[in-house]
């Protein structure tokens, strides 16, 4: 999901260039995205921290990876237990060398929120990357309130 606000920038990977995330350090190009959009709103949620944070324009974008891109997938048996922590080294290195060995335009890793659900990670400097189907105009993504008043309570 995105701001649709940002619909045009939204897979230049320039917010985790910026920023940085779980699966890389600031100064690297990706793409953040969920296999569900469900597992994308439980992503959202728990970086947001408070209701005032949770953006209200957002658009759930498809995106079509084609079956015959290569794909790194990450298990939670490669990953140590504590790789949930906010800024693991060992997810920062599994995906800053992904991205800079530059094998795989996707990295296929479990969600930090709910384990058993899959993220993916987008190089959008991988030559395969326009291949990917990121074109939809998106569709607007409507919060459930009793999601946004659980976080006033908590």
């Amino acid at each position: 999901m995105v701001r649709a606000v940002d619909r045009a920038t939204a897979f230049s990977g320039a917010g985790a260039f910026r920023y940085g995330g779980r699966w890389n350090s600031p100064g690297r190009y990706a793409v953040y995205a969920s296999n569900s959009l469900s597992t994308a709103a439980l992503e959202i949620l728990v970086h947001a921290g408070t209701p005032d944070a949770i953006p209200l324009d957002e658009l759930a974008i498809q995106v079509v990876i084609p079956i015959d891109i290569a794909q790194l997938r990450i298990s939670l048996s490669d990953l140590p237990n504590d790789w949930q922590e906010l800024n693991h080294p060992a997810c920062l290195a599994l995906g800053d060398t992904w991205i800079s060995e530059n094998r795989t335009a996707v990295l296929d890793v479990p969600s930090a929120v709910v384990p058993q659900d899959r993220n993916v990670v987008l190089n959008p400097k991988h030559p395969d990357f326009a291949r990917i189907d990121t074109s939809g105009p998106g569709t607007p993504f409507r919060w459930d309130p009793r999601l946004i008043s659980f976080l006033m309570t908590s």
